[in-house]
């Protein structure tokens, strides 16, 4: 009976001390490309290793109004797409490549009962030739500010749909980067999340009303038009950021298909004409949020196979249409901050709209204070505030309300030595009998004492950067054409 003993007792050792080395020897570490998409982890900063979190948190990430207070944040975003049609279904009647992109930014703090999105510069790109062709795109504070309420697993927006949020076009907007978030913390975890996107144009009303649209007298604001899109949300796993945690979720959907449906204006044609488009919408994202609610980094990409009909005589058309997008959280508290995604708009140029468009607002409320605090010390000493403001009040009188240039739609947004030179065209009354009837004044800022302020401007009937010959405020001349 002593042998079986014998035999087992040796079996049993080398399991128990097999069984022992596995558990002492440190767990592997997963590459961290196998945690995370690779334009996350070549986006963290470099003191950070990316790891996955060994003990699950027991609170899942959520949206805080009291942790948003305390922290404003500062995004980058970088949307690129893509139209393509066949030669057979192409209004052009040839085969269509179309290649673009959207870049920009956008501060996000509480303000009174909501959290506030306010757009920085937004730049618009255009492949043309294999080259990238920079188009004026929209300034700083241009578009209304997005106002959310959170309740914990989602936002919805306040007093929209506003262009920035949902109604943006191919890119359908920022909502897009903001999931819902699960109740639960447990990896595998899911929410429902209904987006709603809406049509190009629906944002008409509050853009005119909030933002900085002007439309024309007696135009009528179009119904605005969405498609509720319907996905869940899924935890996929936690991460380990060093000092801090975050929640990887992803998400995939499709829509459709959908109608949208579009109408010519009246008197516009000689019969009206109605359209109809039938989208089939697919998406794939991915989002790190961190153990606190604060969104770090959004992936986003999506197909569209798009078909237009009409009762007119225009053909019908196909287009497949695709999206790759991606946002980036580049200025924080607490959590760590990513790199740019944008390789043209930054604070400083935001900061030089902004200025800008106060400077312009100054002169036409006639408020010399506020004209005053944005000058240059050495343009408040020469010519002077009061006589600058004079001076382009009687400018205004003369060439009509838009001579100083529309600010949210710069013609160029230049960075120099110092500071930023922007260039903006408005209509001259003046000149309206003339065939260059249109000014374009540029404007020169620079960081002064902390804040962004005027340095000089001119203005011209064609682009220049010296002698202008219709007006020059600068530290070197002081020049106006009809003074006495």
């Amino acid at each position: 009976m002593r042998q079986p003993f014998l035999l087992l007792l040796p079996l049993t050792i080398t399991t128990f001390s097999a069984s022992c080395d596995r558990t002492s020897e440190p767990p592997q570490d997963v590459p961290a490309s196998e945690l995370a998409p690779a334009t996350f982890v070549e986006a963290l900063p470099e003191t950070i290793t990316l790891r996955a979190l060994k003990e699950v948190p027991t609170q899942p990430p959520r949206y805080d109004m009291e942790t948003l207070t305390r922290c404003p944040l500062r995004y980058e975003f970088a949307a690129e797409t893509s139209i393509m049609a066949p030669e057979e279904f192409s209004p052009t009647g040839r085969a269509l490549d179309l290649k673009s992109s959207q870049q920009g930014s956008f501060s996000a703090q509480v303000e009174g009962e909501h959290w506030a999105l306010r757009a920085g510069t937004i730049d618009r790109f255009e492949v043309v030739e294999d080259e990238r062709v920079r188009h004026p795109g929209l300034a700083a504070d241009a578009l209304a500010p997005i106002l959310l309420n959170a309740d914990g697993s989602g936002l919805m927006e306040h007093d929209g749909p506003t262009a920035l949020w949902s109604a943006m076009g191919e890119f359908p907007g920022l909502t897009i980067f903001f999931p819902a978030l699960p109740t639960e913390a447990a990896p595998g975890s899911k929410v429902t999340w209904n987006p709603r996107l809406h049509q190009r144009g629906s944002s008409s009303e509050v853009e005119a009303r909030r933002g900085k649209a002007t439309p024309p007298p007696g135009y009528t604001h179009p119904k605005p038009q969405g498609t509720t899109h319907q996905t869940e949300v899924t935890l996929e796993r936690w991460l380990d950021l060093g000092e801090s945690r975050a929640a990887l979720l992803s998400a995939e959907w499709s829509t459709g298909p959908y109608k949208e449906y579009m109408s010519s204006s009246q008197g516009a044609m000689p019969e009206p004409v109605h359209v109809t488009i039938n989208n089939t919408d697919t998406y794939a994202a991915t989002y790190v949020v961190s153990e606190a609610g604060r969104v770090l980094f959004a992936h986003v990409q999506s197909t569209r196979e798009q078909q237009i009909t009409s009762t007119g005589d225009m053909p019908e058309q196909h287009f497949f249409i695709t999206l790759n997008a991606q946002m980036n959280l580049v200025q924080g508290c607490d959590d760590p901050v990513l790199t740019s995604t944008s390789e043209s708009s930054d604070l400083e140029a935001d900061e030089a709209t902004r200025a800008v468009n106060r400077f312009i607002t100054a002169i036409k409320r006639n408020d010399l204070e506020a004209l005053h605090n944005l000058l240059s010390p050495a343009l408040r000493e020469e010519p002077g505030s009061r006589v600058i403001l004079e001076t382009l009040r009687a400018h205004l009188q003369k060439h009509g309300p838009n001579a100083l240039g529309h600010p949210e739609l710069p013609l160029d947004l230049t960075g120099i030595e110092k500071g930023h030179r922007m260039e903006l065209a408005g209509a001259s009354t003046h000149l309206a009998d003339q065939d260059e009837n249109v000014l374009v004044t540029a404007y020169y800022t620079e960081p002064i004492d902390g804040q962004t302020r005027i340095t000089g401007l001119g203005a011209d009937t064609s682009s220049r950067t010296m002698l202008w010959e219709v007006l020059e405020i600068t530290e070197k001349r002081f020049f106006y054409k009809g003074n006495p």
